[in-house]
């Protein structure tokens, strides 16, 4: 059986990638890149609009995902089903987040 706190650990060590890779995504972009145009055009508000149908998307999903687990753990606390839901509903929430961040960086630096 997994452990809890593994669980939480890997997720939070996750958590902390994501967010280092996004800081040198970002500082990257900054060096290599130049300066975008600030006229938006078609193709910018495409990539915002599905950026936020994505983030929607996922936020949907992440809600089946935790009601499922969050059902399935309240009867039972040691469920493993429901505990691997929950996981996979948490590292596929951080994961989108950070998609629709580099989708984000892509519309500002183009």
């Amino acid at each position: 059986m997994r452990d809890i706190n593994h669980i939480l650990r890997n997720l939070r060590m996750l958590q902390w990638d994501l967010m280092a890779a996004l800081l040198l995504f970002a500082g990257v972009a900054e060096m290599v890149c130049v300066p975008g145009n600030e006229d938006w055009n078609l193709k910018h508000w495409l990539i915002t609009g599905m950026a936020l149908w994505g983030t929607l998307g996922a936020f949907r999903l992440r809600r089946k995902l935790l009601n499922r687990s969050r059902q399935a753990l309240t009867k039972d606390a040691s469920d493993q089903k429901g505990l691997k839901q929950w996981e996979v509903g948490q590292v596929l929430s951080l994961t989108l987040a950070g998609g629709v961040v580099k989708f984000w960086a892509g519309l500002l630096n183009d």
